[in-house]
């Protein structure tokens, strides 16, 4: 098991990260989604060196928290806790 980090923190741009140009999966809204596969590879890479917070950028940070995207970009998201 990796060494465990008290203060690590991910800042991440999901477009092009947790998505490509490939990418099937799609919002409520119809935008390109988040690609399972590689939140799979991120949660498992961070919880590798014992957990993490991690900050999304992206052009979705205008999205208002009670949009339907927005609840699907953090339902989306790995559960590091």
């Amino acid at each position: 098991m990796g060494k465990k980090h008290k203060n690590f923190v991910v800042f991440l741009d999901v477009d092009g990260v947790l998505n490509t140009r490939t990418t099937v999966q799609q919002t409520p809204k119809g935008y390109q989604g988040i690609d399972d596969a590689r939140v799979e590879v991120l949660a498992k890479t961070i919880s590798k060196f014992g957990g993490a917070d991690i900050v999304l950028s992206s052009d979705w940070k205008e999205l208002e928290p009670t949009g339907e995207d927005y609840r699907y970009l953090v339902s989306s998201s790995p559960d590091m806790a």
